[in-house]
């Protein structure tokens, strides 16, 4: 049975101590969010009572944020078998009752709209643009989307789209692939609130 978490840092050590990814895969730019920024995104979304889905899910920490945060439901998008898995094992183990949908994200057609949607997607440094691909698909589905994207291309967002910029953080990308070269790098990433187009 789940019990909301009603501060932030007790809600980041939890996401904290999920699984990762085992086999990160670099054509998805497969990288963990750091609990801590999973929690803010949770807090700032207010998910309370509300409809989410997290497109691209991967292990599932936002999809399980939210619904720590006292969502009425809560789907997860991932097309990655593996990382599904282990997003379905983590909220298994804190036993919350979420939808997984194994499927490509970008065709997905859901049967009706979410309050939310929230996604930390590729940024689009393997696919170019692939994260304005998961940013239009978000508004297609959702109301309002609380994106993590890549502070590169804030201009854009702004310029674009109805956008808000919320926060702004160091992401930690940890060297995961035979081809990093650092222990630990870091890039800018920012908080996005797009309005939806539904």
């Amino acid at each position: 049975m789940w019990v909301w978490i009603l501060k932030p840092k007790q809600l980041a050590m939890v996401l904290d101590e999920l699984e990762g990814f085992l086999r990160p895969k670099p054509s998805l730019e497969q990288w963990r969010t750091p609990g801590g920024i999973a929690a803010e995104l949770a807090f700032l979304a207010s998910p309370q009572g509300r409809s989410v889905v997290d497109l691209g899910t991967g292990t599932g920490i936002l999809a399980i944020a939210c619904k720590l945060m006292g969502a009425r439901r809560v789907v997860g998008v991932e097309n990655d078998r593996e990382a599904l898995e282990i997003a379905m094992r983590n909220a298994e183990k804190l036993g919350l009752e979420i939808e997984w949908i194994n499927t490509d994200v970008l065709s997905w057609q859901p049967r009706e709209s979410f309050d939310i949607a929230v996604l930390n997607p590729p940024f689009g440094s393997v696919k170019r643009h692939m994260d304005r691909q998961f940013v239009e698909k978000a508004l297609e589905v959702a109301e309002e989307v609380f994106a993590l994207l890549s502070s590169r291309a804030r201009n854009f967002w702004l310029k674009n789209y109805n956008a808000r910029i919320l926060r702004t953080y160091s992401f930690p990308l940890p060297r995961q692939h035979w081809f990093h070269r650092r222990k630990r790098e870091f890039m800018e990433v920012d908080l996005v609130y797009f309005a939806g187009n539904i």
